[in-house]
Protein backbone atom coordinates (compact mmCIF):
# COMPACT_ATOMS: atom_id res chain seq x y z
CA UNK A 1 0.00 0.00 0.00
CA UNK A 2 1.02 3.61 -0.54
CA UNK A 3 1.17 5.93 2.45
CA UNK A 4 1.75 9.68 2.31
CA UNK A 5 3.13 11.57 5.28
CA UNK A 6 1.51 15.00 5.34
CA UNK A 7 2.12 18.21 7.22
CA UNK A 8 -1.21 19.96 7.81
CA UNK A 9 -1.57 23.69 8.40
CA UNK A 10 -3.25 25.81 11.05
CA UNK A 11 -6.96 26.42 10.41
CA UNK A 12 -6.58 29.99 9.10
CA UNK A 13 -4.06 28.97 6.44
CA UNK A 14 -6.04 25.84 5.61
CA UNK A 15 -9.17 27.96 4.99
CA UNK A 16 -7.23 30.31 2.70
CA UNK A 17 -6.09 27.37 0.59
CA UNK A 18 -9.55 25.79 0.57
CA UNK A 19 -10.84 29.08 -0.83
CA UNK A 20 -8.37 28.78 -3.70
CA UNK A 21 -9.41 25.16 -4.31
CA UNK A 22 -13.05 26.24 -4.40
CA UNK A 23 -12.30 29.05 -6.88
CA UNK A 24 -10.44 26.61 -9.14
CA UNK A 25 -13.35 24.19 -8.98
CA UNK A 26 -15.90 26.89 -9.83
CA UNK A 27 -13.74 27.87 -12.82
CA UNK A 28 -13.79 24.25 -14.01
CA UNK A 29 -10.25 23.25 -13.07
CA UNK A 30 -9.47 19.96 -11.28
CA UNK A 31 -8.65 21.27 -7.82
CA UNK A 32 -7.08 18.63 -5.60
CA UNK A 33 -10.15 18.13 -3.40
CA UNK A 34 -12.40 17.61 -6.42
CA UNK A 35 -10.38 14.84 -8.09
CA UNK A 36 -9.77 12.70 -5.01
CA UNK A 37 -12.29 10.97 -2.82
CA UNK A 38 -11.75 10.90 0.91
CA UNK A 39 -10.26 13.27 3.42
CA UNK A 40 -8.12 15.59 1.30
CA UNK A 41 -6.87 18.65 3.18
CA UNK A 42 -4.31 21.30 2.22
CA UNK A 43 -0.87 19.96 3.11
CA UNK A 44 2.81 19.53 2.34
CA UNK A 45 3.78 15.95 1.61
CA UNK A 46 7.13 15.14 3.20
CA UNK A 47 7.30 11.45 2.29
CA UNK A 48 5.54 8.70 0.38
CA UNK A 49 6.18 5.07 1.28
CA UNK A 50 5.20 1.80 -0.37
CA UNK A 51 4.83 -0.65 2.52
CA UNK A 52 2.76 -3.74 3.11
CA UNK A 53 3.57 -5.46 6.37
CA UNK A 54 4.98 -2.57 8.42
CA UNK A 55 2.18 -0.01 8.04
CA UNK A 56 1.32 -0.05 11.77
CA UNK A 57 4.95 0.67 12.62
CA UNK A 58 5.07 3.47 10.03
CA UNK A 59 2.02 5.10 11.61
CA UNK A 60 3.36 4.66 15.15
CA UNK A 61 6.79 6.11 14.29
CA UNK A 62 5.26 9.05 12.37
CA UNK A 63 3.00 9.99 15.28
CA UNK A 64 5.92 9.66 17.68
CA UNK A 65 7.94 11.99 15.46
CA UNK A 66 5.04 14.47 15.50
CA UNK A 67 5.03 14.55 19.29
CA UNK A 68 8.66 15.67 19.22
CA UNK A 69 8.14 18.41 16.60
CA UNK A 70 7.50 22.07 17.12
CA UNK A 71 5.17 24.23 15.05
CA UNK A 72 7.30 25.34 12.12
CA UNK A 73 6.30 28.62 10.54
CA UNK A 74 5.37 28.48 6.87
CA UNK A 75 5.01 31.23 4.30
CA UNK A 76 3.70 30.68 0.79
CA UNK A 77 5.04 33.36 -1.52
CA UNK A 78 4.81 31.95 -5.04
CA UNK A 79 2.90 29.73 -7.44
CA UNK A 80 4.62 27.04 -9.48
CA UNK A 81 4.13 24.00 -11.65
CA UNK A 82 5.96 20.78 -12.32
CA UNK A 83 7.01 20.17 -15.94
CA UNK A 84 5.58 16.64 -15.97
CA UNK A 85 2.63 14.88 -17.55
CA UNK A 86 0.68 15.13 -14.28
CA UNK A 87 -0.14 18.83 -14.86
CA UNK A 88 0.41 19.91 -11.24
CA UNK A 89 -0.07 23.52 -10.12
CA UNK A 90 1.06 24.36 -6.59
CA UNK A 91 1.79 26.97 -3.96
CA UNK A 92 5.48 27.07 -3.07
CA UNK A 93 6.55 27.86 0.48
CA UNK A 94 9.68 29.76 1.30
CA UNK A 95 12.24 27.02 1.84
CA UNK A 96 13.67 27.76 5.25
CA UNK A 97 16.39 26.04 7.25
CA UNK A 98 13.67 25.09 9.76
CA UNK A 99 11.53 23.37 7.10
CA UNK A 100 14.48 21.51 5.58
CA UNK A 101 15.68 20.45 9.04
CA UNK A 102 12.23 19.09 9.93
CA UNK A 103 12.21 17.10 6.67
CA UNK A 104 15.72 15.74 7.24
CA UNK A 105 14.94 14.82 10.88
CA UNK A 106 11.87 12.90 9.70
CA UNK A 107 13.97 10.80 7.33
CA UNK A 108 16.57 10.20 10.06
CA UNK A 109 13.82 9.15 12.46
CA UNK A 110 12.34 6.73 9.92
CA UNK A 111 15.65 5.61 8.39
CA UNK A 112 14.58 1.96 8.49
CA UNK A 113 11.84 2.82 5.96
CA UNK A 114 14.14 4.62 3.50
CA UNK A 115 14.21 1.76 0.98
CA UNK A 116 10.42 2.11 0.68
CA UNK A 117 10.45 5.91 0.15
CA UNK A 118 9.53 7.55 -3.14
CA UNK A 119 12.55 9.32 -4.64
CA UNK A 120 10.80 12.69 -5.20
CA UNK A 121 10.44 13.19 -1.45
CA UNK A 122 13.85 12.10 -0.18
CA UNK A 123 16.34 14.51 1.35
CA UNK A 124 18.05 16.64 -1.33
CA UNK A 125 15.30 15.80 -3.85
CA UNK A 126 12.19 17.17 -2.14
CA UNK A 127 10.46 20.20 -3.62
CA UNK A 128 8.14 21.46 -0.88
CA UNK A 129 4.75 22.38 -2.32
CA UNK A 130 1.04 22.44 -1.60
CA UNK A 131 -0.88 21.13 -4.60
CA UNK A 132 -3.66 23.35 -5.93
CA UNK A 133 -4.71 21.43 -9.05
CA UNK A 134 -3.73 18.28 -10.90
CA UNK A 135 -4.26 16.80 -14.35
CA UNK A 136 -4.08 20.20 -16.01
CA UNK A 137 -3.49 20.22 -19.75
CA UNK A 138 -0.44 22.35 -20.68
CA UNK A 139 -2.64 25.01 -22.26
CA UNK A 140 -4.75 25.27 -19.06
CA UNK A 141 -1.87 25.88 -16.63
CA UNK A 142 -1.64 29.63 -17.18
CA UNK A 143 -5.42 30.12 -16.82
CA UNK A 144 -5.48 28.06 -13.63
CA UNK A 145 -2.50 30.05 -12.32
CA UNK A 146 -4.47 33.27 -12.88
CA UNK A 147 -7.31 31.88 -10.73
CA UNK A 148 -4.84 31.03 -7.96
CA UNK A 149 -3.28 34.49 -8.10
CA UNK A 150 -6.68 36.24 -8.12
CA UNK A 151 -7.75 34.32 -5.03
CA UNK A 152 -4.54 34.63 -3.03
CA UNK A 153 -3.06 37.31 -0.87
CA UNK A 154 0.70 36.77 -0.71
CA UNK A 155 2.45 36.09 1.48
CA UNK A 156 0.11 33.44 2.90
CA UNK A 157 1.48 32.72 6.34
CA UNK A 158 0.77 30.20 9.04
CA UNK A 159 2.36 27.21 10.70
CA UNK A 160 2.46 23.44 10.62
CA UNK A 161 -0.18 22.25 13.07
CA UNK A 162 -0.32 18.46 12.53
CA UNK A 163 1.46 15.56 10.92
CA UNK A 164 -0.65 12.81 9.41
CA UNK A 165 -0.46 9.48 7.66
CA UNK A 166 -2.77 8.99 4.69
CA UNK A 167 -3.40 5.86 2.70
CA UNK A 168 -3.38 6.77 -0.99
CA UNK A 169 -4.87 4.73 -3.82
CA UNK A 170 -4.70 5.61 -7.50
CA UNK A 171 -7.18 5.03 -10.34
CA UNK A 172 -9.38 6.54 -9.08
CA UNK A 173 -7.47 8.73 -6.64
CA UNK A 174 -8.57 8.07 -3.08
CA UNK A 175 -7.10 9.45 0.15
CA UNK A 176 -7.93 8.22 3.64
CA UNK A 177 -6.48 9.75 6.78
CA UNK A 178 -5.21 6.89 8.95
CA UNK A 179 -3.92 8.94 11.90
CA UNK A 180 -2.67 12.39 12.80
CA UNK A 181 -0.80 14.07 15.62
CA UNK A 182 -0.76 17.73 16.60
CA UNK A 183 2.70 19.23 16.76
CA UNK A 184 3.52 21.41 19.72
Amino acid sequence: MRYAIELFFDMALEHQILGIWDALGVAGFPALHSVATGSVRPHLTIAVFEVDSDSDLLVERTLSFGKACSRAEISFQSVGMFPTNEGVLFLAPTVTAELLALHARFYEYLADFSEHAAAYYKVNHWVPHSTMAVSLAPEALSDAMKIVLQNSSFPMMGHIAQIGVEQVKKDPLSVQLIASQEVL
